[in-house]
């Protein structure tokens, strides 16, 4: 998987997840013929509820197996605010809060953060156009989040830079050049509880699937 040695286990007694998601926000923007074109906030909180959520465990020192583990709550919100510029330019930053409670009826999770949920992301982007081409680099943050049920392991904050240049012709559609995860972070400090010792572990990713390291991208868009 994304050319990792971590791999993901069969899990065939796995049940379906069923959950109950409502979402609102608000959103305010504002345009302006000056140096600040365009201007816009926004909020959105989120609440879930879910039954037999599937997470991912590690069940060898390279492997991880899907795992139902009961019921779950989890409260979401996400501040956004995009700026764009009269030269061309475009800033974007968005901070994700993520308040989650395991539900479990087993008595040493009840109560505990779900595994691989961190409670913090944060993202900024910048963008700039020049004619033809434009210029992109974005930054992204994950937070520190536990690596089991039980929350005795956890996982460090890793951090990805990503950049693109794009040139957009109008007879040859629209070539992209993009780099993601640029500084190869691909592992992560992990800590016991029960131990003093801190080893280097792998990243899941925070979505169960090992996280992908440097790539480089080479897109072609034609509009017909």
């Amino acid at each position: 998987l994304f050319g990792s040695p971590v791999g993901v286990s069969p899990a065939p007694d796995l049940r379906y997840e069923s959950a109950l998601k409502t979402e609102t926000g608000l959103d305010w923007s504002r345009d302006w013929e000056g140096f600040v074109r365009r201007f816009q906030l926004s909020y959105t909180i989120a609440y879930q509820q879910a039954r037999d959520l599937i997470t991912y465990i590690a069940n060898a020192q390279n492997s991880s197996v899907a795992t139902n583990i009961g019921a779950s709550r989890i409260l979401t919100q996400e501040f956004q605010a995009v700026a764009e510029f009269g030269f061309g330019g475009r800033v974007q930053t968005s901070a994700i809060w993520m308040d989650s409670d395991n539900l479990s009826r087993v008595s040493y999770e009840t109560g505990k953060d779900l595994p691989l949920r961190p409670d913090w992301r944060l993202h900024a982007s910048a963008s700039y156009s020049l004619g033809e081409f434009e210029f992109g680099y974005q930054l992204a943050w994950v937070g520190p989040a536990y690596g089991d049920t039980a929350n005795t392991r956890k996982l460090g904050a890793v951090l990805y830079h990503s950049a693109n240049i794009a040139w957009r012709t109008q007879q040859l559609g629209m070539f992209q050049l993009e780099g993601r995860n640029l500084s190869d972070a691909t592992t992560a400090a992990s800590s016991y509880q029960n131990t003093t010792i801190e080893t280097i572990d792998y990243t899941t990713g925070y979505s169960g699937y090992p996280a992908p390291g440097r790539r480089i991208y080479l897109t072609w868009t034609y509009t017909i």
